[in-house]
């Protein structure tokens, strides 16, 4: 507790102030008599761990075996220590901590602490992160399951954070099918079947908003993948001119016809078709090839669509009675040749959106108290931008970062104040209609200060005097 007499700092502890009151002065109660109490309240932080499951079923777990499962999270939001980007992964293996629930064995692992320092709801989504090139070579079926973790934290009123809640929903189960359910854990479950694969396509999706007002979200977007047709031998070379269209490409979970169309199936971007099966008696031997693309419905002014062409080449190599399956990712470049991503690289389609960008002249007066103006006197500002919060983040970390970024430019940080013809008021502009003073690329609110340059007068004001005297 902080204790006040009159505005001074009382010494020691304790809850009482011990003095004299003064009588009142002309009537009003001097400020010496002000007595100030104030209490200090803060919280112990509250820290808590959010992990993930993995269930292996078709054999037992091998040695090399590793999947990778990430929890992302929106800027702000508190992660875990290592996190990078906004997203923290564990690695799930052989070796990994098991939990035995009936007849079902886990592998699981934790994120690591995740301090929080206010109360709040906290989102999160977790899921499991499938390879690019070569996913499932070793016979695994990865999991398209998603998961949305809500934690809500409180005050107990009586000093500390604590946990409240944590809210577990499968948004997407393991093929890929939205579900929407409430859970207890994070389940991600991996089948090996060396009779039937499932491959899962995917792709990521970015936006780079130049506006700041254009957030990706849910669906934002639209995604069409087509089957193609495919070869009669696995190991062909690919080349788009030369798949055949009658060996039909099995499609994903659900499709009618051969074209699958699917949205951002989440805020972080990812885009993921359901699985698509294969079977060794149906397509041992052959490879399968698909293109898919990004919609561009033309109806977003100012949106610029990535028109990247990507195309996924399945094989199903034979493997005595079963069969053992791959999938390649290639782009196309503009002369129709393509060429192949890497292992581990994620196809990936990036849109802009930007706005056509306005301008403001900022203006001020300049008073002088007292006196008139002198001739030829003037007064110099200086215009910059606020500087941010340091604890703000997103779009709120406005001037200051958007002039850093580019997002807003200042054109013009001076102005001169000069006597009026006049009155004691001058008007001065920073720059012109033709040539404004800022000039915004995005949406937000901006704020700048303007500062009056300092003169050391003095010597000014001196020989004005000896002027008049001499005159």
């Amino acid at each position: 507790m902080s204790r006040k007499a009159g505005g001074e700092e009382q010494s020691g502890t304790g809850n009482t102030i011990t003095g004299k009151i003064v009588a009142l002065e002309d009537g009003k109660i001097p400020a010496s008599n002000k007595l100030e109490f104030t209490n200090n309240y803060s919280v112990d932080l509250v820290k808590n761990g959010l992990s993930a499951k993995k269930v292996l079923e078709g054999r037992n777990w091998a040695d090399g075996d590793t999947f990778i499962v990430q929890l992302a999270a929106e800027d702000g939001v508190p992660m875990p220590k290592g996190a990078k980007s906004k997203v923290s992964t564990v690695e799930l293996t052989k070796n990994a901590q098991t939990q035995t629930v009936g007849d079902i064995t886990y592998k699981t692992a934790t994120f690591g602490d995740i301090t929080y320092v206010k109360p709040g709801t906290y989102t999160y989504t977790i899921s499991e992160v499938i390879p690019g090139s070569d996913a499932g070579a070793d016979g695994i079926s990865y999991s398209a399951a998603r998961y949305k973790a809500e934690v809500v934290v409180e005050d107990n009123q009586a000093g500390a954070l604590v946990v409240k809640s944590v809210k577990m929903t499968q948004e997407r189960n393991d093929a890929g099918d939205d579900t929407k359910t409430e859970v207890a854990d994070a389940i991600f479950t991996n089948r090996y079947d060396e009779h039937e694969r499932n491959i899962t396509i995917h792709a990521q999706k970015s936006l780079t908003d130049n506006a700041g007002t254009f957030l990706l979200a849910q669906n934002t977007f639209s995604f069409t993948l087509e089957g193609m047709g495919g070869y009669a031998d696995d190991d062909a070379a690919f080349d788009p001119k030369t798949v055949v269209p009658s060996i039909k490409a099995p499609m994903p979970q659900g499709t009618e016809g051969n074209t699958a169309t699917v949205g951002n199936n989440a805020d972080d971007g990812a885009v993921t078709w359901p699985a698509i099966s294969y079977t060794a008696k149906a397509d041992a031997g052959r490879a399968y090839v698909y293109k898919f693309t990004e919609e561009n419905p033309g109806s977003v002014t100012g949106m610029t669509y990535d028109g990247s062409v990507y195309y996924a080449v399945v094989r199903n190599d034979k493997k005595g009675a079963g069969i053992q399956t791959s999938v390649e990712y290639y782009k196309a470049a503009g002369d129709g040749s393509v060429k192949q991503l890497g292992k581990n690289v994620t196809p990936s389609f990036t849109n802009i959106y930007s706005v056509d960008p306005t301008s403001v002249t900022l203006q001020g007066q300049k008073t002088v108290s007292g006196r008139d103006w002198n001739q030829g006197e003037s007064y110099t500002f200086n215009l910059a931008a606020a500087t941010d919060d340091a604890g703000a983040t997103g779009l709120s970390k406005t001037t200051a970062q958007a002039v850093k970024d580019g997002a807003v430019a200042v054109n013009v940080n001076q102005a001169v104040a000069s006597a009026p013809e006049s009155g004691r008021v001058a008007s001065f502009s920073f720059g012109t209609e033709a040539a404004p003073t800022v000039t915004f690329n995005r949406a937000g609110t901006f704020s700048f200060n303007i500062t009056e340059k300092a003169v050391y007068r003095r010597m000014d004001r001196l020989k004005e005097k000896l002027k008049k005297f001499f005159e």
